[in-house]
C-alpha cells in the first residue's frame, strides 16, 4: 500500500529578510507614528505593540542569522498594510550556505545587517534639514540597495545644480545611517564665494577627529599618510561618508580652446582629493563614500560601472504628484492637469527652479499657474543664475555643440551635428565634448544607440538659445 505523502503546509519554512525587504520595512516604519524622529529609529516595544510580535522575534528577523517562520514576515508587513513580496525573503539555509562557502562576504551578513541601534558616532556638518522632503521613492531603495546588499565602496550621485542631490544624500543617510558605526557628512563648498574650498588636508583631519578621538593629529603628518590612516579605520569599522558638492574642488574652466579644461579634474593645489576618491573606490574595506557633484570625476570613471563597486547615480527631476505636494506646502496654486504638466516638463522637474518659480506665480500671478505660463516671462533671474554656473564655463568647442543640439527639436545623429558644426572642430573634438558635457550632467542619456545624447529640458534650451 502506497504511502501517503506528507503535506507540505505541516513544515515551517524559516526565513531572513533581505536587504530590499528592510528597506521597505524601513520607509514605511520612518513614516509612520512610532518613528523617532530623533533617534531616527522604531524602539522594539513600539514595533511589538504596533505587530503584535515579541520583542524578541523582532531582534531575530533584523539579526537575520537564524531566520523566522514565513508567517511572522507576513504578520510584520501586514502591520504595515506591506504585502511580503518574494524578493522580501530568502530561506535561512541559502543564506548561511553562501556565508560558509564565500559567496556573501561576512560583512554583509553581520556588519552591515540593520540594527534598531543608533551609530556609534553622527556628525552632520552644515547639513541642511530635510524633515519637509517630497518623492525619491525609488531613488532612496536603489541606492539603499546599492550601499546596503552590493555593498558599494563609492558612489557619486550627479545631477544639474538645484535638481536636489544634497537632499537626497542626507535622507539617504538618514534612512541607512543604523547599518554603520560612524557616519560623517561633510560640504566641500566654501560658505562665501570669496572663500576657498575645504582642502584635503583639513578634510582628514575633521574625518580622522571623528573616528579616532583618542588619537592627536601629527603636525608633521604628510597628506598621504593621512589617507592610509582614513582607509585603515574605513577597513576596522563600518563607515558612511559624504561629501556633498565636489565640483567646488574641481576646475573651474577656461575661456578658449587653447587652454581648455579636462572635465573632471581636480583644480591645482586639490589633485589629493582624486587620489582619495580613487583609492577609497578600489580599496578593501567595509565602508562606504558617497559623493554630490554636478560633475563626475575623470579618475573615477574607469572605476565605474553597473556591476561595480563604484558607481554613478543620474538624479533626474521630481514627478507631477511631488511637485504639487510642494507648492501646497507655499500655498494656492491652481491650473489644469495640463498646465501643471506643461509646467513641470518645461523646468525638467527641478526641485529648486521650481521652488522660484512657485514663489513668483504666488505673488505675481495669485497661483494661477495658466497665467504664468503665458506671460512669456519664464526664465527667472534666479534660475539664470542658476545656469550661469553650468553653463557660464564652456570653451567654444562646447558652446558651438550646445547651440546645435539646443536647435534641434528632437535629438540628432552624430552625422546630422557634424554637418552643423565648422571643420575645425574634428570627429574625434566633438566626441571629447559630447563626453565632457555628459560628465558634467549637461545633457540627457540618449534615448537609443542611433542618436546623440541631448539637452535636458525646455528651459535650459531657452536659456541657450538667449544667452549662449
Amino acid at each position: 500500500m502506497a504511502s501517503i505523502p506528507q503535506s507540505r503546509s505541516r513544515h515551517r519554512k524559516v526565513v531572513v529578510l533581505t536587504q530590499s525587504g528592510f528597506q521597505r520595512l524601513q520607509f514605511v516604519q520612518s513614516q509612520s507614528n512610532i518613528w523617532d524622529d530623533y533617534t531616527r529609529t522604531c524602539t522594539l516595544e513600539a514595533l511589538s505593540e504596533r505587530t503584535g510580535l515579541s520583542t524578541h522575534t523582532l531582534s531575530k528577523v533584523y539579526a537575520r542569522k537564524s531566520g523566522v517562520d514565513l508567517r511572522t514576515l507576513v504578520r510584520y508587513f501586514s502591520a504595515f498594510d506591506l504585502t511580503l513580496e518574494v524578493s522580501d525573503y530568502t530561506a535561512a539555509e541559502k543564506m548561511n550556505a553562501q556565508a560558509k562557502s564565500g559567496q556573501l562576504a561576512l560583512s554583509q551578513v553581520a556588519i552591515r545587517s540593520p540594527s534598531l541601534g543608533a551609530s556609534a558616532v553622527v556628525s552632520w556638518g552644515t547639513a541642511p534639514d530635510v524633515s519637509t522632503f517630497y518623492g525619491r521613492v525609488p531613488e532612496l531603495a536603489t541606492l539603499q540597495t546599492w550601499v546596503l546588499e552590493h555593498q558599494c565602496r563609492l558612489i557619486t550621485l550627479a545631477g544639474m545644480g538645484g535638481i536636489g542631490k544634497t537632499w537626497l544624500s542626507i535622507k539617504l543617510v538618514e534612512q541607512i545611517q543604523s547599518a554603520f558605526e560612524v557616519v560623517l557628512w561633510r560640504s566641500l563648498r566654501p560658505v562665501l564665494r570669496s572663500q576657498f574650498p575645504l582642502t584635503v588636508d583639513d578634510l582628514l583631519d575633521d574625518l580622522l577627529k571623528h573616528l579616532d578621538p583618542s588619537s592627536a593629529a601629527s603636525p608633521s603628518a604628510t597628506t598621504h599618510g593621512k589617507i592610509r590612516r582614513l582607509i585603515n579605520h574605513l577597513r576596522e569599522k563600518p563607515c558612511l561618508l559624504v561629501l556633498d558638492n565636489v565640483e567646488s574642488i574641481l576646475n573651474s574652466g577656461s575661456s578658449g580652446d587653447a587652454a581648455e579644461r579636462v572635465a573632471g579634474t581636480c583644480q591645482l593645489g586639490y589633485e589629493a582629493y582624486c587620489e582619495l576618491f580613487r583609492l577609497i573606490g578600489q580599496g578593501r574595506h567595509q565602508s562606504c563614500l558617497i559623493l554630490t557633484s554636478r560633475e563626475e570625476l575623470n579618475r573615477l570613471q574607469p572605476l565605474s560601472g553597473e556591476n561595480r563597486q563604484v558607481r554613478r547615480f543620474s538624479l533626474g527631476g521630481l514627478q507631477i504628484p511631488d511637485i504639487q505636494q510642494m507648492f501646497e506646502a507655499k500655498g494656492c496654486f491652481y491650473g489644469s492637469a495640463d498646465a501643471w504638466h506643461q509646467l513641470v516638463t518645461y523646468y525638467d522637474g527641478n526641485p529648486f527652479v521650481l521652488e522660484t518659480v512657485a514663489n513668483t506665480i504666488q505673488r505675481f500671478f495669485g497661483g494661477n499657474i495658466v497665467e504664468f505660463l503665458t506671460s512669456k516671462g519664464l526664465l527667472l533671474d534666479d534660475i539664470c543664475e542658476l545656469m550661469e554656473q553650468q553653463f557660464g564655463l564652456l570653451s567654444e568647442s562646447e558652446k558651438a555643440v550646445i547651440d546645435v543640439l539646443a536647435s534641434q527639436s528632437i535629438p540628432c545623429s552624430l552625422s546630422m551635428l557634424r554637418s552643423q558644426l565648422p571643420d575645425s572642430i574634428s570627429t574625434i573634438k566633438i566626441l571629447g565634448v559630447l563626453k565632457s558635457l555628459s560628465s558634467r550632467s549637461l545633457l540627457n542619456k540618449a534615448s537609443n544607440d542611433t542618436v546623440l545624447p541631448s539637452l535636458p529640458s525646455n528651459y535650459v534650451k531657452d536659456y541657450v538659445r538667449a544667452y549662449g
